[in-house]
């Protein structure tokens, strides 16, 4: 990895120049396939704030205040990496987004895209679940969802990560997020596992005994597991109660507004599953769904 004085690699401007077209290029595609005000809406939203975050992390990569090349060990079959003398001065942020990806969907990756921006993080990682006896209502196997969430991850890679971790175990995030800490243990990393509104309360509890779990036997200095936490754009939050009780939790600070409803149905994977039709996802990922079958989709081919 060759780095400029500035500590930033030199090919991470020019691909950052690519990504934004190559998003618009996706919701074109997407737009092409829906005919309904309601949807077109809600797509023309998506698309312009996820290019509006696009275009603010790219003049952070530009500044050099954000890193996305990073290296990073995904897996315990990757080799270990080494960082440039320019990185290892202070310790690299790195969010960790953890879902049931059923399925990955434009919405986690406008949070991931978010979480960057809240805390100048280089990179998230996105993590998919297992089958795990906590989400015995998720519709589709693991094969499937991973599969999803790779192909509508393709190129927002580095800025955007899929792991494998979550994959062949039935860890909950919370225990993935530790685990990426322990693949890049001699690198100075803190790893900020994301939490949306609605399981705020739960993953404060999981993130402590987590880091609990990870304080070294001979007493030396914990891999760092932090918490960034979105509270809902609409109603009470615990946010800042939690905070106050867990001081390793860092809160979203940008007012996020709500998406536009279709059919009466908030932007979620359940509006997805109940309308398979409706395409919130990159097409490549939506493409593999058509392809097979999933989520009876096969009638909204083009």
């Amino acid at each position: 990895m060759v780095v400029q004085d500035d500590g930033m690699s030199q090919d991470q401007v020019g691909w950052m120049q690519r990504i934004v077209p190559e998003t618009r290029k996706d919701f074109e595609e997407s737009m092409v396939r829906v005919k309904d005000v309601e949807t077109v809406a809600l797509l023309s939203t998506l698309e312009s704030r996820i290019t509006t975050v696009l275009e603010e992390i790219r003049s952070r990569v530009a500044a050099g205040k954000i890193h996305p090349n990073l290296p990073l060990r995904l897996s315990i079959t990757d080799a270990p990496v080494r960082w440039p003398d320019a990185l290892t001065g202070h310790f690299q942020r790195v969010g960790f987004l953890a879902t049931s990806g059923d399925p990955f969907y434009w919405g986690h990756i406008y949070v991931a895209l978010c979480a960057i921006l809240e805390l100048d993080l280089n990179a998230v990682v996105v993590q998919v679940m297992g089958d795990h006896p906590h989400k015995l209502e998720i519709k589709q196997p693991k094969e499937h969802r991973h599969e999803i969430a790779r192909r509508a991850l393709e190129y927002f890679f580095p800025l955007l990560r899929y792991t494998p971790l979550g994959f062949d175990n039935m860890k909950i995030g919370e225990e993935n997020a530790s685990e990426l800490l322990l693949l890049n243990y001699h690198l100075p990393l803190e790893v900020y596992y994301i939490a949306g509104g609605d399981v705020h309360d739960i993953a404060a509890r999981n993130l402590a005994a987590c880091r609990t779990l990870l304080i070294p036997r001979d007493g030396s200095e914990p891999p760092r597991l932090l918490g960034l936490l979105f509270p809902r754009p609409q109603g009470r939050s615990s946010a800042k109660e939690l905070r106050r009780r867990y001081p390793f939790l860092a809160i979203a600070e940008r007012a996020y507004e709500p998406f536009p409803t279709v059919r009466g149905l908030e932007l979620s994977s359940s509006m997805f599953r109940a309308n398979p039709d409706i395409p919130i996802l990159p097409s490549r990922a939506w493409d593999y769904i058509l392809e097979h079958g999933l989520y009876g989709g096969v009638s909204a081919r083009r």
